[in-house]
């Protein structure tokens, strides 16, 4: 959860849907995202932000250029870059561990292995 500058509350959903509308909007696939010249590129955030949020960017009627709008301080970039890339990181973790994958990560690495 990340709030903006008139401390609405954002709760970051990562989806396949997600992913993809990233994609189409951005051009970028999720690891083209993490090269240098992509990741500190604040738009790039800020736009995988809106999408996953995007039903409650839809039920305020926001697009994605007022979205980016109510974000006015580093703290909240900050804050909104730490909740984003959780929500990826648990997406990308549910993908590889899942409860039925039979498999465990190797501590420390985020792999999965099968035993």
């Amino acid at each position: 959860m990340f709030k903006d500058a008139l401390g609405n509350e954002w709760h970051p959903r990562i989806t396949v849907g997600t992913i993809a509308r990233f994609e189409e909007a951005s051009g970028l696939t999720i690891p083209d995202m993490f090269k240098p010249e992509n990741i500190s590129r604040v738009s790039v955030i800020t736009r995988l932000a809106f999408h996953a949020c995007a039903r409650q960017a839809s039920e305020r009627k926001l697009d994605f250029a007022r979205f980016a709008d109510s974000f006015e301080s580093d703290t909240q970039l900050k804050a909104m870059t730490e909740s984003v890339m959780a929500s990826l990181g648990n997406f990308f973790q549910s993908q590889w561990i899942g409860p039925d994958s039979g498999a465990t990560e190797s501590r420390g690495t985020g792999l999965a292995s099968t035993k």
